[in-house]
């Protein structure tokens, strides 16, 4: 942790705005790396008598900094700088979602405007061993996919196949190069409705795999060409739907699962 050498307190005086005030230098710490991801900050005493204010004030600016996702509290443990990548952001644009009764349907379009150019991006970006590490994620994931498919499609497993996709995703996201995609792109990934795929019977289950697996491998190799322009032709065409799938996302609520058909899928 650093000392209180590292960081650059000052007495703040009365003149001024004193929990603003506060937040704005411990923000200037944070941006100006003082203080990093996962440190743990000052107690509240401690800063109080650093900024030689009441400790209702530091009191007032953790709130601030903690609705900025600049810092989170671990009860028991202290408050730490947050990680740039903070859930609560994510949270915070759900729920403005929900309050302008977005739709799956709208995730969907924002999705389809912004991803082929990460896909793009990590083509022409990425390393030999980012290449190799997404398309080994994209076999992880179809391991999941099959195991969620053919066996147990319990939360667990569900949880399991999610999180195995997202790792994925962001791999891709990181190796585009771009900050503000690398920023936001567990966000980019939070507000997209889960899908549940109701299959007929195990036909129908191994048609719905083996497109799956289609698309997920065909994603992976786009990046792994090296060529920009197929990688963003090949996640507009994985991620192309037709208009019956189209209105079921209309339907669905974001945030909330969205059910379709094996055909919903395979017929585009």
């Amino acid at each position: 942790m650093p000392g209180r050498e590292s960081m650059t307190f000052e007495n703040i005086g009365q003149k001024e705005n004193l929990p603003d005030r506060v937040v704005r230098i411990i923000t200037e710490s944070i941006l100006s790396e003082e203080w990093s991801p996962g440190d743990l900050m000052p107690t509240e005493p401690e800063l109080a008598g650093e900024f030689g204010v009441s400790r209702s004030v530091i009191r007032d600016a953790v709130r601030m900094l903690i609705a900025r996702g600049l810092v989170v509290v671990r009860h028991g443990k202290g408050m730490y700088v947050s990680q740039s990548q903070n859930p609560a952001f994510s949270d915070a644009v759900l729920l403005a979602l929900r309050r302008e009764k977005a739709s799956a349907w709208d995730t969907e379009q924002f999705h389809a405007l912004v991803f082929p150019e990460i896909f793009a991006l990590a083509a022409e970006n990425s390393t030999e061993s980012e290449k190799e590490e997404i398309v080994g994620l994209a076999e992880v994931y179809l391991g999941h996919m099959s195991f969620y498919i053919h066996r147990e499609e319990d939360e667990e497993s569900a949880g399991i196949l999610s999180g195995s996709f997202n790792d994925m995703m962001m791999k891709v996201i990181t190796a585009s190069k771009n900050k503000v995609f690398i920023l936001l792109g567990q966000t980019f990934l939070d507000i997209r409705s889960p899908r549940y795929v109701e299959c007929d019977d195990d036909s129908d289950e191994d048609a719905l795999l083996e497109h799956i697996t289609g698309d997920i491998m065909d994603l992976a190799r786009s990046v792994q060409s090296g060529d920009p322009d197929t990688a963003r032709k090949t996640f507009r065409r994985v991620f192309s739907f037709n208009k019956e799938f189209e209105t079921i996302l209309r339907k669905t609520p974001v945030t909330q699962q969205a059910r379709i058909k094996t055909g919903h899928l395979t017929d585009r």
